[in-house]
């Protein structure tokens, strides 16, 4: 996209370490302060939304790479009316660490919900 002449900036977590990366375009990282991989993921989603609703307007387009970015960016985009590209790089709700549990059937829901 930034090679094609669009702008954009890049806003992830520092979950995990927050190892130095080099970009040409701007780049965020969201603090989390959350110690289990659980909570972690409400909090994520909770302060990308505000960051969100900060950031973007009607001129945005909004990319979510994963589901776990995918609910923040899902409810500014239905808010503000403008396009959401989803592009995950797995199907997270099939991953081995949450089969069967109820974290399965949120994700999977919100999968469905978001795409349809």
């Amino acid at each position: 996209m930034y090679e094609n002449g669009y702008s954009l900036e890049l806003i992830g977590n520092d979950w995990g370490g927050a190892e130095k990366i080099t970009r040409p375009y701007p780049f965020s990282r969201i603090m989390l302060v959350s110690k289990s991989l659980k909570t972690a993921y409400f909090e994520f989603n909770w302060k990308l939304y505000k960051e969100l609703k900060r950031k973007a307007d009607k001129n945005t387009i909004l990319h979510a790479n994963d589901i776990d970015a995918l609910l923040p960016n899902y409810l500014i985009a239905k808010k503000l009316k403008i396009p959401l590209i989803f592009d995950s790089h797995e199907i997270f709700s099939e991953m081995p660490a949450i089969q069967g549990k109820m974290s399965q059937k949120i994700w999977r829901y919100l999968e469905k919900k978001s795409t349809s």
